[in-house]
């Protein structure tokens, strides 16, 4: 599956359903924004093209998933998001820019599933410190099955779900969003949102 991914902005996927496998593309962008025009509560939208096989008759569309951020995150948009390159100590390495992702899933026969994730991105890898009052957030949020009722209607919202996290939790194919203070060039992260590429 080819999925374009955003944080705080637009998500692009473009998908493709048929046979048992699932194709596709992934973009993520997480660019700096004033706060003038951020939104009061930061979204992460998905526009997702589905086309779908099933016993030979075929269905597809375009729907806009619009992932809405739970109270417990800040209301401006994070300070720094991307993709987890690395941790050495209590420094996360996050690389920014657009995040090309691309997500293959086989399925042969009656056999689980075999999902392969390679991730790359084209911006700076920023440092983001933690300390011992940084807050951690596992994004939990399952990405909903498309039905042609979705797809008719042209939109879903989901809001997301987050679970208490922590740092060693934090590993590969991870996307990362954090809100703090700069010191000494740095962020420092107040609250990190991690979650899986999906």
């Amino acid at each position: 599956m080819k999925r374009i991914l955003a944080l705080s902005g637009l998500l692009l996927v473009a998908a493709a359903i048929a046979a048992g496998a699932v194709f596709g593309v992934s973009r993520l962008s997480a660019s700096p924004v004033s706060a003038q025009e951020q939104e009061p509560k930061p979204e992460k939208v998905v526009l997702l093209s589905v086309e779908e096989v099933k016993n030979g008759e075929r269905f597809g569309g375009d729907v806009r998933i619009t992932f809405v951020d739970p109270p417990e995150l800040p209301e401006q948009g994070a300070d720094a998001a991307g993709l987890f390159l690395g941790r050495d100590g209590n420094v996360l390495t996050v690389g920014t820019g657009l995040i090309e992702v691309d997500v293959s899933v086989e399925a042969l026969n009656d056999q689980e599933p075999v999902t392969t994730i390679n991730a790359s991105h084209d911006g700076d890898d920023v440092p983001v410190t933690v300390d011992e009052n940084t807050v951690y957030y596992k994004d939990v949020t399952e990405r909903p099955e498309i039905t042609p009722e979705m797809i008719a209607a042209g939109e879903h919202q989901v809001t997301l779900e987050l679970e208490p996290g922590s740092l060693d939790e934090i590993g590969d194919n991870m996307e990362i969003r954090a809100w703090g203070e700069v010191a000494d060039g740095q962020l420092v992260a107040d609250v990190l949102v991690y979650g899986v590429i999906k």
